[in-house]
């Protein structure tokens, strides 16, 4: 008979843990979430130039607005060289690259059901590093760096643009500033984005 009650009380307090799970986990299902991948281009003073640059985002919408998270990485410099000394043969490779890690908020200034333009704000951090290889006699070597991690913020508009119930594009343009250690730039950020949101519009 005690037995049994303590399997009664475990299946008991299996389904009042499966139920408080299940009312914190409605909040998130229910939520109008949105993923995006983007491309585009990177321009930055300093010299840098323009470079193409592809990431993503991914978010909730509350109301007028959607809080995201958002990876973007540039390649900002690219060199090869090969050539002969002594009679050895060197090939080199390099390359130098920005990877951004942030986040940020939009919020619409509209409510078509077609196309909704939003302004952005956007901080994070830019993570600067390069690699390299070089090969010659046989004999070969790779090296990679992590240059700086430098603060960024950024500025800018943009409008989602329904194709579908759930699914469009965005094309956004933003001013970024980056300050660090590093590199203290300006830069202008052109993208355009293939998105899915589970709410629609």
């Amino acid at each position: 008979m005690k037995l049994s009650n303590r399997h009664g009380l475990t299946q008991r307090l299996c389904l009042l843990s499966i139920t408080g799970l299940a009312c914190l986990a409605a909040p998130v299902w229910a939520a109008d979430i949105e993923a995006s991948g983007n491309g585009g281009v990177h321009i930055m003073d300093g010299g840098v130039g323009a470079h193409d640059t592809f990431g993503g985002q991914g978010g909730f919408h509350f109301g007028g607005g959607f809080v995201f998270g958002e990876f973007n990485w540039t390649q900002l410099a690219s060199t090869s060289l090969n050539s002969t000394s002594s009679g050895v043969s060197i090939a080199a490779t390099g390359t130098a690259n920005l990877a951004n890690y942030g986040g940020g908020v939009d919020y619409s200034l509209g409510s078509s059901r077609r196309v909704t333009p939003y302004l952005v704000t956007a901080i994070g951090v830019g993570h600067f590093y390069a690699k390299g290889s070089a090969s010659g006699g046989g004999v070969s070597a790779t090296t990679s760096l992590s240059i700086s991690n430098d603060i960024y913020y950024g500025i800018g508009g943009g409008a989602r643009i329904y194709f579908g119930k759930h699914w469009g594009i965005k094309p956004e343009f933003r001013y970024q500033r980056y300050n660090g250690t590093l590199l203290t730039a300006n830069s202008l950020i052109t993208t355009v984005s293939l998105f899915w949101r589970s709410g629609g519009n």
